[in-house]
């Protein structure tokens, strides 16, 4: 991944490199472009039933929330899924993340002069469920410090979702999270008629700082269950390291193993990697195992800017493409121009033969249709690109309560067509301002509304505007 990768878990903040790993106390002094991962201070992951249909679900989850006394109107709702039950109810699976702690994050990703994505801990959850579930039922489980946050399902079906923890860091109480959780699934096979196949398991440990620097590891104090080395040979219940070799301090997951025996699944728990720290201790984590199943679209950004994100991605191939398309058309152009010229050499010396009162042949509808052709291919690079306007509508965006669903940007004669669908969550009166000040930015930036529908609710107006915008002379 040539993104830097970072790590927030449990009040930790460190950075990944090959072998080694890194605190960071400021992501700003981070150069480059980041994706960083993170629990947003102990969001778990949970599964509810909302009586809405499913374009409205977050809204009314949200409100569910609030009445029991759950976040308020600034939290923010991450879905990681959602699938319609009935006529008018939704189960959603979903994080629940504080205002206050969400603007930290979306400052972060504003001021990086590069890439800056944020993601859940709970959105890796449910990309390692969509690839090991893809067939059967599985718990994925991510284990650090004390707790474990675990999905259960399959890829098209979710049917649990939480977080566990033991009254200790010892192996004994470990041993004894593995029967709570073995009663929690069995109650989720018999209310799903259902059976978990297959235990997964991903972790993150991190050893206390050794007294003699960085040649010298000790294991926490509190001896952690996945902190703990098993016997030496015994595969079954250690991590392996990238090397087939046992990590020193590797993770004991013997706990994972008599959960699978509970619950008469197999098990698979990654090989993690050790990586050095500079305080002397060191990290055992498989995390680096699961990051790569996560995509941009899983990210709690804004949607904008995961959109600009793409686009940095895709546009260089974009770009090649045109210029294939703008040489190609210099080269036609150019051969065009030269078989022209040979024609009307040719027609000179047949008016020169038959005299002044002769009629000169005019060239073959094919003829015009390279001439037309080659014409428009020279217009290419007058095309207003993807990447101006995705820049225009975050310009226009500014800072109002607008939030873009849906962008569809399409070129027809060189001319941009641009499709937004979107909705500003707020009161009619305050939304319908918000929305003509974004419309008059754009008026500005030389786009003109074709068409423009709206559809108001109590605490939010859904619109949807169609957008040209003349090509660049």
């Amino acid at each position: 991944m040539s993104n830097k990768l970072i790590l927030e878990v449990d009040g930790q903040r460190v950075m990944l490199a090959p072998k080694k790993a890194q605190d960071i106390a400021d992501v700003n002094e981070v150069d480059g472009d980041r994706w960083l991962i993170s629990d947003f201070n102990g969001s778990v992951p949970r599964l509810m039933m909302v009586d809405a249909q499913i374009k409205y679900a977050e809204i009314k989850l949200q409100r569910k929330l609030q009445e029991m006394g759950e976040g308020d109107e600034n939290s923010r709702i991450l879905t990681h899924w959602k699938k319609k039950r009935g006529e008018s109810s939704t189960e959603i699976l979903f994080s629940v993340v504080p205002g206050d702690i969400m603007a930290v994050h979306d400052d972060l990703a504003y001021e990086s002069r590069d890439v800056h994505l944020n993601f859940s801990f709970n959105a890796l959850l449910f990309a390692a469920l969509n690839k090991y579930g893809s067939k059967q039922n599985v718990v994925v489980m991510f284990e650090h410090d004390r707790h474990v946050d675990y999905m259960v399902g399959k890829k098209d079906r979710i049917l649990g979702a939480g977080r566990m923890s033991s009254f200790a860091a010892t192996s004994e109480a470990k041993m004894a999270l593995a029967e709570t959780i073995s009663e929690e699934l069995k109650i989720l096979e018999k209310q799903s008629h259902q059976k978990v196949e297959r235990v997964v398991h991903f972790g993150f440990f991190r050893s206390e700082p050794g007294e003699e620097g960085a040649g010298q590891t000790t294991r926490q104090t509190s001896s952690t269950g996945f902190g703990q080395t098993a016997a030496a040979g015994d595969d079954k219940t250690s991590w392996v390291g990238d090397e087939t070799e046992l990590v020193d301090a590797g993770a004991d997951t013997s706990w994972v193993i008599k959960l699978a025996e509970f619950m008469e699944a197999s098990t698979d728990v990654l090989s993690p990697a050790r990586f050095a720290m500079e305080d002397g201790s060191f990290l055992v984590t498989s995390i680096p195992k699961v990051t790569s199943l996560l995509a941009s679209w899983d990210a709690a950004n804004k949607e904008l800017d995961i959109a600009s994100y793409i686009g940095v991605r895709v546009s260089p191939w974009l770009t090649a493409a045109v210029w294939l398309l703008v040489v190609g058309g210099l080269f036609g152009q150019t051969w065009l121009e030269r078989n022209v010229t040979f024609m009307k050499a040719e027609t000179r010396k047949i008016e020169s033969s038959l005299g002044q009162d002769e009629k000169v042949k005019e060239i073959t509808e094919g003829q015009k249709d390279v001439v037309l052709f080659s014409e428009q291919l020279s217009k290419l690079s007058q095309i207003y690109d993807a990447k101006r306007i995705i820049a225009d509508l975050s310009l226009a965006r500014a800072d109002r309560n607008i939030q873009i669903l849906r962008l569809l940007i399409s070129h027809e004669n060189q001319t941009p067509s641009v499709v937004i669908e979107g909705r500003v969550n707020n009161s009619f009166s305050v939304a319908s301002k918000d929305h003509e000040k974004f419309l008059n930015t754009l008026r500005s930036k030389g786009y003109k509304v074709e068409k423009s529908q709206l559809d108001t609710d109590i605490l939010q107006l859904s619109f949807k505007v169609t957008l040209s915008r003349k090509a660049e002379s």
